[in-house]
């Protein structure tokens, strides 16, 4: 974990995972977790996966980049080129930081349209990305796994994470900036 005496759930094979079943939908999200990447080995790496890409159900994962990642799609995986919504933050993480321990959080509010991205409590730009222009429609979970993505339906894709989880969160609300600046420093000790 974070300090000594805490302990972190370690992803590394492609059968490492947490399940979660979340009904119901939600029009503003907070995604957050603690994290350390030990290596991005895959072209996406999952941070909290749905796990068959629904209609409007979310994907948070980081590029193999740097790149935070979060997508949601109306149409679900039905013409995914046309209708993705991608929202690619800022580069945050090179190999370097290779073992260090970061809070990376996205807050989404389906009726303003925004997406943000935050690392260690401040905001991080989003500088790419897919129909970010069009509108937002409350998120769906489902079935989700954290640290990695079940789905057959590219086999061939794995997005295991490479590193360890020790705090995870999902609120039904899009926090301010300083409630996610208040989450990072009320977690660094």
């Amino acid at each position: 974990g974070r300090w000594p005496g805490k302990t972190a759930l370690d992803f590394r094979r492609e059968g490492d995972r947490v399940r979660f079943v979340m009904p119901g939908e939600f029009p503003e999200m907070t995604l957050y977790v603690w994290v350390r990447i030990d290596a991005l080995d895959r072209h996406l790496n999952s941070l909290f996966l749905t796990e068959s890409f629904d209609e409007n159900e979310v994907h948070w994962q980081v590029a193999r980049t740097g790149h935070l990642h979060f997508a949601t799609s109306p149409m679900g995986w039905d013409d995914l080129d046309d209708h993705a919504r991608r929202f690619f933050s800022d580069n945050f993480w090179t190999p370097q930081q290779s073992g260090q321990w970061q809070f990376i959080g996205t807050t989404i509010d389906t009726a303003s349209g925004e997406v943000k991205h935050y690392l260690n409590g401040d905001e991080i730009a989003i500088v790419d990305g897919d129909n970010r222009d069009k509108p937002l429609f409350p998120l769906q979970i489902g079935e989700a796994d954290l640290g990695n993505w079940t789905d057959d339906i590219r086999a061939k894709h794995f997005r295991t994470l490479n590193g360890r989880i020790d705090e995870f969160g999902i609120y039904r609300a899009a926090l301010s900036a300083d409630e996610m600046r208040e989450l990072y420093e009320g977690g660094k000790y």
